[in-house]
């Protein structure tokens, strides 16, 4: 069963159509749900966490015009449909191609604003986040602390990030995010370049993906088809 399937399709319809050549380092690939059914059990707990991360965005950005609160995943474009991921079981390298790609899942392209990543240097301060978090553990807490901060009707300024198991276990969007504050405060402002925070003042660990769809610092450039 496709989560939210008409909603997600009148929320995307207008974007333009995206090849991997369109795709530059550094986007943020966001992707919807999918089809994930109720069982088995593990089938059962992406379900449940899906659509509460879906019902955490739409709290988060009620006040929002924009319907984009149907992202569930994010991952960190490098070349031509090559990414990094934090995802169950752990963080890890991959690339998308017609073979692999889900068909039942819109792939949402996002893009700071302010700046498009152009030297090694640059490149190297997110191949320096890759590399620690390659391998590393999947951080349920964090997930945790998501769904309880909805369950409980926090407001998500509130979020329990005690639940964390560790400051190196990330979930995907967070790990994004990671990158590009990195690089914000390694490159852009020794080089005094006058651009904005990505993704604003909201604390890095409170980062879901829709983050990155409506932020003011971030962009929709389209859906990646290949």
């Amino acid at each position: 069963m496709i989560i939210h399937k008409k909603q997600i399709k009148a929320a995307y319809k207008w974007l333009p159509v995206l090849g991997l050549m369109d795709l530059q380092f550094g986007d943020l690939i966001n992707t919807t749900p999918g089809d994930i059914g109720w069982w088995p059990p593990s089938e059962w707990f992406s379900r449940l966490v899906a659509e509460e991360i879906i019902r955490y965005q739409k709290r988060a950005y009620w006040n929002r015009e924009d319907d984009y609160v149907y992202s569930t995943h994010t991952r960190i474009h490098t070349f031509q449909g090559r990414y990094f991921e934090v995802t169950a079981p752990c963080g890890r390298f991959g690339r998308l191609t017609p073979q692999n790609i889900d068909q039942e899942k819109l792939y949402i392209i996002c893009r700071y604003k302010d700046w498009s990543i152009r030297t090694a240097e640059e490149r190297e301060i997110f191949y320096k986040v890759f590399n620690e978090l390659d391998g590393v553990p999947y951080d349920y807490g964090q997930i945790l602390a998501i769904l309880l901060n909805q369950i409980m009707h926090w407001d998500p300024i509130d979020y329990l990030s005690w639940l964390d198991f560790s400051r190196k276990r990330k979930v995907c969007s967070v790990a994004a995010r990671i990158c590009w504050l990195d690089w914000y405060k390694e490159f852009a402002k020794p080089s005094h370049l006058k651009v904005r925070r990505p993704g604003g003042d909201l604390n890095a660990e409170r980062t879901a993906p829709a983050h990155f769809e409506l932020d003011p610092t971030f962009e929709i450039v389209g859906l990646l088809k290949i």
